[in-house]
């Protein structure tokens, strides 16, 4: 097996900028450790061929490409802790692709698994991400004990810009500073971003130079990107001639099981209709704007559920795995081998009660910590 992690040597909280392997890799904490030692068990029982591969991504500097190979190890653990055999990137199908997961149940029919993660973020717009992280990582680093800083920002740079001269330029403002000068702003710009920076003196000296931040605020919009990795998935493999799962982990810290609903049944809407009394009232429905359901009737046959969570990452695995299955699917979903929650009713957002994926890789608490 490639080696996948290095010798700790980080015993501070995470930096901006700093990815999240980077942060795993380095990290003292003993969480951390416990995080590194449950990877190398879960990777002993991935399939030797395709192992390498995986660990590769794991290590990545890229957030989303690291957290979307957890979501496949964890996904292949927890099948593998339900009782499953599991073959890994076999090619099936009329279209001969590859997807992720080959699923034998015990005493239950096989099934095709593609683990997907929904970033809600364009290879663009990861980027410019990148580089905004780059820029408040550099400002992190500065050695200055005096003053504790408060940034705004609006927008995301267009290309790398040149940290030296940032850099420059803020620490001759901080050094200039007057004491209590609370109403006087540190203003930068660079192509596509508006940084804004106060300083406030520390009541006691701190290890980091940034202490609070303010992100130009965005429209949410997870139900919109899980809709598009589904649909993206549906015809990708053919005809499998067997039940297929998508599973989906959105990473938007906002999303919850209503904008899965929403994303796949339709969105939610309240219809006027006439009463037993007599009188009007509304009755609730769902618009032909679903993954499963259009103006048309059942669409993307093909898939037969979905599998949804948010934010499953190594670090947070109190969550529990939601299912929503297509009632018109091509080849149903009959029983799934995960212990996955399901919804009351498809015109809500209530649903019935399931373990953490914790539970169901045998840890005592949500994360191997």
């Amino acid at each position: 097996m490639s080696s996948i992690f290095g010798t700790p040597d980080f015993d501070s909280p995470r930096l901006d900028g700093m990815s999240s392997f980077e942060y795993l890799n380095r990290s003292t904490r003993e969480a951390a450790a416990r995080i590194r030692c449950a990877t190398g068990e879960w990777l002993s029982r991935y399939p030797a061929s395709e192992r390498d591969r995986l660990i590769s991504r794991i290590r990545s500097y890229d957030d989303v490409e690291h957290y979307s190979a957890y979501f496949e190890l964890i996904l292949h653990e927890v099948l593998i802790q339900r009782g499953c055999r599991v073959e890994v990137e076999l090619q099936l199908g009329t279209n001969e692709r590859c997807p992720d997961f080959l699923v034998y149940p015990p005493n239950a029919r096989r099934f095709v698994l593609e683990a997907v993660t929904a970033s809600g973020i364009s290879d663009e717009m990861r980027s410019k991400r990148r580089y905004l992280s780059e820029i408040l990582r550099a400002i992190d680093e500065i050695p200055e004990s005096k003053y504790s800083l408060f940034l705004r920002w609006k927008g995301f740079p267009d290309n790398n810009p040149s940290l030296k001269s940032l850099i420059s330029k803020l620490r001759q403002w901080l050094e200039c500073l007057e004491p209590n000068s609370a109403d006087e702003k540190f203003e930068w710009q660079c192509p596509g971003l508006s940084l804004e920076v106060v300083a406030m003196p520390r009541s006691k000296p701190g290890t980091r130079l940034i202490g609070a931040k303010m992100p130009e605020l965005t429209q949410v919009r997870a139900k919109y990107d899980i809709a598009r990795r589904v649909r993206d998935k549906a015809g990708a493999y053919g005809d499998l001639s067997m039940p297929f799962v998508v599973a989906v982990n959105s990473l938007d810290t906002r999303a919850d099981g209503s904008d899965f609903l929403d994303a796949l049944l339709g969105s939610e809407a309240a219809l006027p209709c006439e009463l037993a009394d007599g009188n009007f009232g509304y009755v609730s429905t769902r618009m032909p704007d679903g993954v499963f359901y259009g103006k048309g009737g059942p669409k993307n046959t093909r898939v037969s559920a979905v599998i949804g969570t948010c934010c499953l990452t190594p670090w947070h695995l109190a969550q529990s795995l939601k299912l929503i299955k297509h009632p018109n699917a091509r080849h149903p979903l009959r029983r799934l081998p995960l212990r996955a929650s399901t919804p009351l009713r498809s015109d809500d957002d209530r649903w019935r009660r399931a373990p953490a994926v914790a539970q169901l890789l045998g840890l005592t608490s949500s994360s191997p910590s």
